[in-house]
């Protein structure tokens, strides 16, 4: 389940399902990190919860389970 629709640039809230545009999304106003730290954060219009766009670490067992299912699909 992607927070990001690539073609569209469309992000979608995991929280309250509202879809955005990235150039809606606001950045966390209230970080005591900062801007600079925070540059796959984004928070949401609709209700303010804030969240990462994407996870490394999702996107690596995504690559894995992907590559794991062409190698079953290949033998």
């Amino acid at each position: 389940m992607d927070t990001l629709n690539k073609e569209s640039q469309t992000i979608r809230c995991p929280l309250c399902g509202y879809r955005f545009d990235r150039q809606s999304a606001k950045a966390c106003s209230g970080c005591p990190l900062g801007k600079s730290r925070c540059k796959n954060l984004v928070c949401c219009p609709h209700c303010g919860y804030s969240f990462v766009e994407t996870s490394a670490t999702l996107n690596w067992i995504r690559r894995l389970l992907r590559r794991r299912k062409t190698d079953e699909t290949q033998t």
